[in-house]
């Protein structure tokens, strides 16, 4: 337990491997200790490691919980459950999850950790998935779900929305909203105010103004702790950094970017889609192809996936 999060983080992540598989043979109806390796899988893009396992705390979790107890272990194995099914794209079952969560709610007389977590994983599923959604906006529209409803709104071409969404963030950051995360929540959220603006003014053609916005969200972001458990924000900075720089017509730096943000958290398939295609851009496709089958590694049997589909044709085109 005390190595897994002495080095929990991408740097460090490799000499933890070991603890990690050996923890998760150890009490197997201990919620916690089911939940544990997945610090450890997810900083090496183990997908179906961390789906299973923290299926498997979840499920512990719910068989000791009585009315009146904490749901807290429940929950936390449900957001990282959720992640990881997302990351493997059975979105199926990360929808599972925002159903699981509701029901947690309602029979726990809504504790707070559940209600604060909900809007997460719902703005998690949004962005993840790219079913871009838009919905009303107001104060109490969570940070995460203005993110989700900021980039749904571009994404679907209403600029009038996710300038709502821009607004609303900057209130947030200006009342110090933390996100519902109290160790350096309010950073988080300015993150992703940033986000937001850098992508409405890539939408706009202002190209130095959206630079400039995701520089700053970067600088920020590299004076927090290195990447730990699910993606904060729902969308990573160095990712969108990445598509906001393809969208500019930028593809080499597109691909520094797409490359630290797989430094930070290996494997994310949006990532590896994004570098493989910042890769074509520059001429690289060699480079591009080994990105390309590396997403099929880790979407293997999405073939309805436009992702796939796109890694299919260039790898079937470049087969010589």
């Amino acid at each position: 337990h005390y190595v897994i999060h002495s080095f929990d983080d991408p740097t460090h992540a490799p000499l933890a491997l070991q603890a990690a598989f050996a923890f998760a043979e150890i009490a197997p109806s201990v919620s916690h200790a089911r939940h544990m390796p997945t610090h450890i899988f997810i900083q090496h893009g183990m997908w179906d490691y961390v789906s299973s396992h923290n299926q498997s705390a979840y499920g512990v979790a719910r068989d000791l919980w009585q009315p009146g107890d904490n749901v807290g272990d429940g929950v936390h194995a449900l957001d990282w459950g959720q992640y990881g099914d997302l990351q493997r794209g059975d979105y199926v079952s990360a929808r599972q999850w925002i159903d699981r969560l509701q029901m947690v709610i309602d029979t726990s007389d809504g504790q707070t950790r559940a209600v604060n977590t909900l809007p997460l994983v719902k703005a998690r599923y949004i962005v993840e998935t790219e079913e871009w959604k838009e919905e009303p906006i107001s104060k109490e529209t969570s940070a995460h779900m203005l993110l989700a409803v900021g980039l749904s709104a571009l994404r679907t071409g209403n600029l009038e929305t996710a300038r709502q969404a821009e607004v609303a963030l900057a209130e947030r950051v200006a009342e110090g909203d933390d996100a519902g995360n109290t160790r350096d929540g309010a950073k988080w959220v300015r993150v992703m105010h940033k986000e937001i603006k850098a992508s409405i003014r890539a939408a706009q053609g202002m190209a130095d103004e959206a630079i400039q916005s995701m520089d700053e969200a970067l600088e920020i972001l590299d004076s927090l702790r290195l990447p730990n458990g699910a993606a904060n924000p729902v969308k990573p900075a160095y990712e969108l950094y990445g598509e906001i720089l393809l969208q500019l017509n930028q593809p080499d730096e597109a691909v520094e970017k797409f490359e630290i943000s797989l430094q930070r958290m290996p494997s994310r398939p949006r990532s590896l889609l994004g570098l493989a295609r910042a890769l074509v851009g520059a001429g690289e496709y060699v480079r591009a192809a080994e990105q390309y089958r590396e997403l099929t590694r880790v979407w293997q049997d999405r073939e309805s996936f436009p992702g796939i589909q796109e890694a299919q044709k260039f790898l079937q085109s470049n087969s010589q």
